[in-house]
């Protein structure tokens, strides 16, 4: 029998009425999800946090379909099966969008779906609460997963996800999945930078870098709007903590601040901790004067207060960076 070269065209012509990428029919060995991520990120886009994004989306749901397709193939040089699924990545004029697809077992489905629909339902926050909520329970279980990969997709892309199931037997579905990324580079941030204010009232320096990821604060703080001010440090460190999500080091270098400022400061802090407990690493340095031991007590008490680790810093006056 003759193949049909028709089929291997018309598919061709599909592709490229797509704009397609990426097309992938096989087992996702570790080499072919090497290859393709390797693809991407030399290959895709000229910002790089869009590009970061597609490529780290891809590995997630690559693994998925690696590890959990019910349509698998046995390795024969480490005895070990890997799952087949199909991958897709393509282009249109504002967006990349990947889609994977892959057989699913129906004695699975009902908790898939279940799971599925969790997350194409929530919000960041609540996004933010599903990984923590399946992670802890697959801990409990003892399971490899959790589907904490899929609520990672969906926070990575900030776009909502799309699922289909379709029935293929009495003992499998086809599950498909796909997600859209922004060329637009929603990660640039501009620097947050304030020069204090020195008369009736104090207001510290401020410096915030989006780029290296340092944030300091300087001086004293005795404003006489201190919501305000603070107000903009913490929605800045909000954003950072959103779009960025790379390590944050904060230096204090303060050597007054009041009490409103004091409840300011241990919000930003509350907000670091949740970042920290979330993945996100954060260091925190607080210098303060040797000669000035009520400053050692606040640091030790927004420690207490925070959970967070301080490193802290004795100088001298001439020394205070």
């Amino acid at each position: 029998m003759n193949f049909d070269h028709s089929f291997v065209f018309q598919t061709y012509k599909d592709f490229k009425n797509r704009n397609t990428i990426v097309s992938y029919q096989g087992p996702l060995l570790y080499s072919v999800i090497a290859e393709i991520s390797h693809y991407i990120r030399g290959n895709i886009s000229d910002i790089m946090p869009v590009r970061e994004k597609v490529f780290y989306i891809f590995i997630e749901l690559a693994q998925n379909i690696r590890n959990h397709s019910a349509e698998r193939t046995l390795l024969q040089e480490n005895g070990k099966s890997t799952g087949i699924g199909t991958v897709f990545l393509t282009e249109e004029e504002d967006k990349f969008i990947l889609a994977m697809g892959n057989l699913v077992n129906l004695s699975q489905f009902a908790h898939l779906k279940q799971r599925c629909d969790e997350i194409i339902q929530a919000d960041r926050r609540s996004l933010r609460d599903l990984k923590s909520r399946f992670r802890t329970e697959a801990l409990e279980q003892n399971h490899q997963s959790g589907n904490i990969g899929l609520v990672d997709v969906a926070l990575k892309s900030g776009n909502p996800l799309e699922i289909q199931w379709i029935d293929v037997d009495q003992a499998h579905c086809y599950f498909l999945i796909s997600v859209s990324v922004s060329k637009v580079n929603v990660n640039v941030m501009e620097d947050l930078i304030i020069e204090g204010e020195k008369g009736t009232y104090l207001s510290p320096d401020v410096y915030f870098s989006a780029e290296r990821g340092v944030c300091e604060i300087k001086g004293e703080s005795y404003q006489e709007e201190t919501f305000e001010f603070y107000n903009k440090l913490t929605s800045w460190l909000g954003e950072y903590i959103e779009k960025v999500k790379k390590p944050i080091t904060f230096d204090f270098k303060l050597t007054y601040f009041n009490t409103s400022s004091s409840r300011a400061i241990l919000d930003m802090l509350n907000l670091l901790k949740q970042y920290q407990e979330e993945g996100g690493e954060v260091t925190i340095n607080w210098y303060y004067l040797t000669s000035d031991e009520n400053m050692i007590e606040e640091a030790e008490d927004f420690q207490s207060d925070s959970a967070l680790k301080f490193n802290l810093i004795p100088v001298d006056e001439e020394q205070m960076p």
